[in-house]
């Protein structure tokens, strides 16, 4: 249909066909209470005369799955989400449909071995510190961060309090840059490409 986006017309007839509507058949004759007759001792024509539709359907049921899978095994098929079933055709030798699907785009990266990306060292800076203590003053509305302030925070002194900011501090540039990096490659690898990324996964994305 498109880059991400197969139907598969699936037919399959003969012995798999009549074996499951014998299976199902054989099951209704246990389970089905027909008048004048003990259970399991029904004949199959009145079963198939009170229960046709009910067979037919379990059949469908039972035997779609099993050949879908196959089908899309032979294929060869990358797909990603469940089928659309349509056009379902039964009779009692014969089972056809079209399936639906979609597939994970095809992707070709180009050569990203030895690709220049720009790194900056993290580091965090005396100011940045400053900063962020004062921040902290004007949120919990103090004239001064002090050790006896910190240890309301679970910290047993200032200095261990300044080491713990830093950190954060440090761990949150680092971030940065990690991400900085990311949309580099992105540029690089990604964004040149021309391929459709299938709804279902735009979705999925979103979800999450």
């Amino acid at each position: 249909v498109d880059s991400t986006k197969r139907t598969i017309t699936v037919e399959v007839s003969g012995d798999i066909v009549k074996n499951k509507f014998n299976d199902v058949y054989k099951q209704l004759a246990k389970e089905a209470k027909v008048p004048g007759f003990r259970p399991g001792s029904a004949p199959r024509d009145i079963l198939e005369k009170r229960y046709a539709e009910v067979a037919r359907d379990q059949v469908i049921k039972d035997l779609i799955p099993d050949v879908y899978n196959e089908a899309i095994n032979k294929e060869n098929l990358d797909v990603i989400e469940l089928p659309q079933i349509s056009d379902v055709k039964l009779d009692n030798l014969t089972l056809s449909f079209v399936a639906t699907v979609e597939v994970s785009p095809e992707i070709k990266l180009k050569e990203y071995k030895g690709l220049p990306l720009e790194y900056k060292t993290v580091s965090v800076e005396a100011d940045e510190v400053k900063r962020s203590i004062d921040s902290l003053k004007e949120s919990r509305a103090v004239a001064e961060v002090d050790d006896a302030f910190v240890r309301g925070l679970g910290y047993p002194s200032y200095q261990e309090f300044v080491k713990a900011l830093e950190y954060q501090l440090f761990l949150q540039k680092e971030n940065s840059q990690r991400q900085a990096i990311e949309n580099q490659l992105i540029d690089e690898l990604i964004k040149p490409l021309d391929f459709k990324i299938p709804p279902s996964l735009v979705e999925r994305h979103l979800q999450e």
